[in-house]
């Protein structure tokens, strides 16, 4: 029916979905569920307020980006040091001169000591090829040096002609106490001439035997031809054990003569 037919009492009325309240209503339903309900009507002249509402973290950890398992590693750089002052030439030269006397003066006791107790002599005769250090003889009655013979004489005795023990010697080599007995710890001294052929020089060497064994050599220095003068040489020898030995001598390794000797 015509709206101008309708009863007048319907004129002034609206569809229920365009009211205010109805529109009011559409637009609190179209809020998320949090802020629904949070809309009152507030008297006329002020804006309307939403009561926010916490949401659980549950809801919305899903949203939030995952965390990294290897979180990554800042590498801080190293900050700035100060330089550690260079140390002083003439520092370091004491220094080293320091440690240079030390060991002088540490080196010097060890030799001193190993002198003083007969170390080094051990370590010189091994090193030479020598033998050990005096042997003493079972028998304390120790026979008197046996006399010479042919087989103590060899090829170079005319190049060592006259050998000699002796406790004493005068300033040309010369004994003036000859003697093949000796006491133990005493000093005494081997002398012997020596006349070089023709055009020839060398050395004498001399063995020294303890008891059949052999003890240490000497070597004499270097002697040349001359044709009016006979070198006249010594070697000094102790013993501090008693024992029987005897010495050889040798030119450039030649066998020239043997003399016995007794300490006791």
């Amino acid at each position: 029916m015509p709206a101008w037919q309708q009863p007048s009492g319907q004129l002034g009325a609206q569809p229920a979905e365009q009211s205010p309240a109805f529109q009011q209503g559409q637009q609190q339903s179209m809020l998320p569920v949090p802020y629904q309900g949070g809309m009152e009507l507030q008297p006329e002249g002020r804006q309307p307020t939403i009561s926010l509402q916490l949401v659980p973290q549950q809801a919305v950890e899903h949203l939030l980006p995952a965390e990294p398992l290897n979180p990554e590693v800042v590498h801080v750089p190293p900050m700035f040091t100060k330089p550690r002052p260079i140390v002083p030439r003439h520092r370091v030269i004491s220094g080293f001169l320091s440690v240079l006397i030390v060991g002088l003066l540490l080196c010097s006791g060890a030799g001193y000591y190993a002198k003083a107790s007969g170390t080094w002599d051990k370590v010189v005769r091994l090193y030479n090829g020598q033998g050990g250090p005096n042997i003493s003889a079972n028998n304390q009655n120790i026979p008197d040096p046996p006399a010479l013979t042919d087989k103590d004489s060899g090829p170079a005795m005319n190049i060592i002609p006259s050998v000699a023990l002796a406790t004493h010697i005068d300033k040309y080599n010369l004994p003036t106490q000859p003697t093949n007995v000796f006491a133990p710890g005493q000093t005494f001294y081997l002398t012997f001439s020596v006349q070089p052929p023709k055009g020839q020089k060398g050395a004498v060497t001399a063995k020294w035997y303890t008891n059949g064994i052999f003890y240490r050599s000497q070597l004499s220095q270097k002697i040349k031809y001359d044709p009016i003068q006979i070198y006249n040489t010594e070697m000094s020898m102790q013993f501090t054990n008693r024992l029987s030995g005897y010495v050889e001598l040798y030119w450039n390794g030649q066998f020239a003569q043997r003399r016995y000797f007794a300490i006791k």
